[in-house]
This record gives structure tokens, sequence and C-alpha cells, in this order.
């Protein structure tokens, strides 16, 4: 999805140069080619997951799962293309000063949130890699698997870190503003060196070290559970918290019940008829002392 959005970004860019009174090829390609390599980023943290869910026997890091780890952090991509897109469209030509700058903040918000999850997503992309070394040297590894996982790791640090330079790019082209003394935005051969050409090393890295290369087997996708079991395991948890919370009530019951029970050292054996419970346990705090 990421190269196929790449690619007609620069369609429409082609378009827009033979038609450059047509305001819908800018349009087009100002917001497709804004929000391509979110594509490219969702790609790499769900194999990412899939990397945890077949190498770790755990299935987990950090005591977050294999699936939703993936999850989350798709829906954190899906939250920076929401803001990125919303800045694109504001972004477009032909818009007013006022809107152009509202568009500038909103995309600008968009790509920081991009790149703060990657920050996030690197550190546990390392510790990934900090078990796997340890698996191997004393010989834990799981049946099955090989050291072709280094192929992919190092593939997802070499995309990350092109995405990371075009994100830096394209904050340092927004921060500075649409005024002459800035030459980023108007200046295309930092938008193809600097954008497009990260982008196209990335997806190149991706076609080399391919991750049906090293993700191979049943395993190597999440379980995918049917409509029945879903609905099964939905029940059996309610059920399991339902026998946690009675078998809770029943020690309440149990404890209260044993601590209502006078004893020849409690308390109320000072009790004398006619006189309140209280008072007897205030008088036998005061004998005792």
């Amino acid at each position: 999805m990421g190269a196929f959005w790449e690619a007609a970004a620069m369609a429409f860019h082609a378009l827009g140069a033979r038609d450059q009174q047509n305001q819908a090829y800018a349009v087009a390609h100002t917001l497709v080619f804004l929000l391509a390599p979110l594509w490219i980023n969702a790609a790499v943290y769900m194999t990412a997951g899939r990397l945890v869910h077949f190498y770790l026997p755990q299935r987990q890091i950090f005591k977050i799962k294999a699936p939703l780890l993936a999850r989350y952090f798709v829906l954190a991509d899906i939250l920076g293309f929401i803001l990125q897109g919303i800045g694109g469209v504001m972004l477009s030509p032909g818009a007013s000063k006022e809107t152009m700058k509202q568009g500038l903040n909103w995309y600008m918000a968009g790509i920081a949130t991009q790149e703060f999850f990657i920050c996030i997503f690197t550190v546990i992309v390392l510790a990934f890699h900090s078990k796997m070394w340890k698996l191997e040297r004393y010989g834990a590894m799981l049946e099955g698997r090989d050291g072709t996982w280094r192929w992919m790791v190092w593939t997802i640090y070499g995309v990350l870190a092109l995405i990371t330079v075009r994100i830096a790019y394209r904050l340092a082209e927004l921060a500075g503003g649409f005024v002459p003394s800035n030459p980023l935005p108007y200046d295309e051969v930092y938008m193809i060196n600097l954008d497009a050409l990260p982008m196209l090393l990335a997806l190149t890295l991706f076609c080399v070290v391919h991750p049906g290369m090293v993700l191979i087997g049943p395993e190597s996708e999440f379980p995918k559970l049917s409509r029945e079991e879903k609905k099964a395991l939905k029940k059996e948890k309610k059920a399991a918290k339902k026998a946690a919370r009675e078998q809770e009530l029943d020690m309440w019951r149990t404890a209260e019940a044993g601590a209502a029970q006078p004893s020849g050292n409690s308390t109320f054996a000072f009790h004398k008829p006619g006189v309140p419970v209280k008072a007897a346990q205030r008088q036998a705090g005061a004998q005792w002392i």
C-alpha cells in the first residue's frame, strides 16, 4: 500500500506538471505524498509484532502480547495519519494563509506524534534484539527458528531510520514556513532526495529482506479465532471473573464469621450483661493496660 501511494503521488505530480491549472492534481499529489510513508510505518509495526510472536517463547515483550503490541502501534499510526491528513488537506495549493498556517500546525503535530511512537518502538525492537541474542547465546531458541531474524531486525532499524530522515526534513521544511528565505518548500531537489528517495530505499529494503523470508510456518501468523471461538473465549473469561468474585466473597464471609465468634482471649470475655459491647471492649482494654 505504501508503494502504491508513493507511485500514485508521483503520477499525480506528473499530471500536474502537464496541466498546471488543474488544482485537483496538486491537491491529490500533496495529500497522497504526505501520507504514503505512514503505510510503510504500519508495515514495520506489524512485522515486528509477528517477530515477537514467532521467536520469543513468551510471545510478549514488556508484558505486552505480540498481537496487542502490533495493534497499539498501528492505532498510534492511524492517529498520526488522521492528524497529518487534516494538515495535508489544509496545506493544499490555493488555500488561504490562515488555513495554511493551521494546516502547518496540524501536520507538524501529526509527524511529531509519528516520530514519538517511532522512538518508543525502537526501544521495543532493541529489547527484542537483546532477548534474541540471549536465547541464541544460551541455546534456548525455539525449535524451527534460525538466525534469519537478524536480517529482519536490521531491516526494521534501517526503515525506521529512513522514515526519521523524512520526518526531520518535513519538520525543517514546515518550521521555516512558506517564505522566500526558506528554499525547502519550493525546490523539488530537497523533496526528491529527502522524502521520495528515503521511502524508495525503505521499500527496497523490504523487497530485499521480505518478512516472508523470515516468518515461515503456521506459527508465524497471529492466531485467528472464529466468531464461535471468540464467543466461547468471552464466556470463559466472564465465568472465570464471576468465580473469582464469588471466591473472594466466600473468603470475606468466612473471615467475618470467625471474627464474630468470641474466644477465651477475646475482649468479649470481659463483657458483662447490661453493658454495651463497645463499652465492655473499652473496659477490657483498660484492664490490659
